[in-house]
C-alpha cells in the first residue's frame, strides 16, 4: 500500500515533472505521415473523424474524469502520431540512401550528387531517430496511452461508486533494490492512485432516472465508443497490412524484372553508333541502376513498415474487443435497472469488463515497449 501511496522515486521523476509540464505539440504534415499511409492503404484518403458524441450528466465524478482524460489522450494521439510517423520517415529515407547507393556507382558530378544525396538520406535517418530518443515520443505514447485509458475505465465505474484495483509498482525478486528496475512509465500508475483519491465522492441516488441516464451515458462512452473504434482500427489495420503486403510483392518482382534486363543488355547491348546512341545507352544503363536501388528499398521499406506496426496483431486485438464489448453489451441489456441495488449489479459487471480492456491495453503496452525506432 505504501507502494501506491508514496510518490515515485527520484530516478523517475523526471518523467512526472515533464508530464506535468507538457502540452500538445503542434501538429505537422511529416507528423501525419502513419495517419495518411494507413488511410490511403485501406481506402480512405480523406480523414473521417469519428462524430462527437456529447454526454451531460450532473455529475461532479463524470466532469472530474473527463476534464482528466481528455488532455491526456490528445498527448497520446500526438506523441503516437510522432512515433509511427518516425518509422515511416525512416524507411522512407533508407530506401532512398539504397537508391541513390546504386546510382553513385562510378565517378563523375552525377556520382558526386547521387553521393551527397546518399549521404543526405542517412543524416535524415539520424536525426529522425535521435528526434525520437532525445524527446522520448516512444516512452510518452505507451505512458500516456496506458493513463488516458485508466481514467477513461475510471470515469465510468466512478458513476456507480466503483473503483480499479489501484496499480502498484512490481518490485524485482532478484536485487536488494525494489526500485531499480522499475518500468520509466510506473509514475502514470501512482498518478492515477493519486487522482482517485482525489476525485470527488460520488453523490446521486442511483435508481430511476438518475441509474437509467449513468447506465445510458457509460454505455455510449465506454462500450459503443469503444467497439466503433476498435471495428475502425481492424477494418483499417487489415486492408493496409494487405496492400502493404501487395505493394511489397510488386516491388519484388518489379526488382527481378530490372535484374533480367540487365543481364539481357549485358549479354545483348544495345548496337549504337555516334554520340547519341552512347548518350542513348548510358541514360539506359543510369535508369536500371537507379531502379536497381530503388525498387528493392521500397519493397522492402513495405514490408518493413507492415511488420514493423503489427498490423495483423492488432486486427485480431481489435477483433477480440469487438467480441468481447458484444458480449459485454448483452450482459448489461439483461440488467435489471428496476431491481433493488441495480447500480451494484451494473458496477460489479463494469468491473470485469474494464478490467477486462486493461489487460488488453497493458499487452499493447508491453509489445510496443520493444518496438523503439533505432538507426539499425
Amino acid at each position: 500500500m505504501r507502494a501506491a501511496i508514496l510518490p515515485p522515486p527520484t530516478t523517475l521523476a523526471p518523467q512526472l515533472t515533464q508530464f506535468l509540464n507538457d502540452t500538445k505539440p503542434p501538429e505537422r504534415f511529416v507528423w501525419l505521415l502513419y495517419q495518411r499511409a494507413i488511410r490511403l492503404a485501406a481506402g480512405r484518403p480523406k480523414l473521417r473523424p469519428a462524430p462527437p458524441v456529447t454526454i451531460t450528466l450532473p455529475s461532479a465524478v463524470w466532469i472530474y474524469w473527463q476534464n482528466l482524460y481528455e488532455p491526456i489522450d490528445r498527448l497520446a494521439v500526438a506523441y503516437g502520431n510522432r512515433y509511427r510517423s518516425s518509422y515511416i520517415l525512416v524507411f522512407g529515407l533508407a530506401a532512398l540512401a539504397l537508391a541513390f547507393a546504386a546510382l553513385g556507382v562510378g565517378a563523375g558530378q552525377e556520382a558526386l550528387i547521387a553521393g551527397g544525396c546518399e549521404l543526405a538520406s542517412l543524416i535524415g535517418i539520424f536525426f529522425v531517430v535521435r528526434a525520437n530518443v532525445s524527446h522520448n515520443w516512444h516512452g510518452r505514447l505507451i505512458a500516456y496511452r496506458l493513463l488516458a485509458e485508466l481514467c477513461r475505465k475510471q470515469q465510468a465505474l466512478a458513476l456507480f461508486g466503483w473503483s480499479l484495483k489501484l496499480t502498484t509498482p512490481m518490485a524485482n525478486e532478484a536485487t536488494d533494490d525494489p526500485l531499480a528496475t522499475l518500468p520509466r512509465d510506473i509514475w502514470a500508475g501512482w498518478f492515477f492512485n493519486a487522482a482517485v483519491r482525489a476525485a470527488p465522492l460520488p453523490r446521486a441516488d442511483l435508481q430511476g432516472t438518475p441509474l437509467k441516464s449513468a447506465f445510458e451515458a457509460v454505455q455510449i462512452s465506454l462500450v459503443a465508443g469503444q467497439f466503433d473504434y476498435h471495428a475502425r482500427r481492424q477494418h483499417d489495420s487489415e486492408a493496409a497490412a494487405h496492400r502493404f503486403g501487395q505493394l511489397g510483392r510488386a516491388f519484388f518482382i518489379a526488382t527481378v524484372v530490372v535484374v533480367i534486363l540487365k543481364l539481357g543488355l549485358l549479354l545483348y547491348p544495345i548496337s549504337s553508333s555516334g554520340h547519341v546512341g552512347n548518350d542513348r545507352n548510358a541514360a539506359v544503363v543510369d535508369i536500371i541502376r537507379l531502379l536497381r536501388g530503388l525498387l528493392p528499398g521500397m519493397s522492402a521499406a513495405f514490408v518493413g513498415i507492415r511488420g514493423y506496426a503489427e498490423l495483423e496483431l492488432l486486427a485480431d486485438q481489435s477483433a477480440q474487443m469487438q467480441r468481447l464489448l458484444t458480449h459485454a453489451e448483452a450482459m448489461l441489456k439483461h440488467l435489471d435497472l428496476e431491481a433493488p441495488l441495480a447500480s451494484e449489479d451494473v458496477g460489479a459487471k463494469l468491473l470485469q469488463l474494464t478490467e477486462t480492456m486493461m489487460q488488453d491495453i497493458k499487452g499493447w503496452a508491453q509489445l510496443f515497449r520493444l518496438k523503439a525506432v533505432e538507426t539499425g
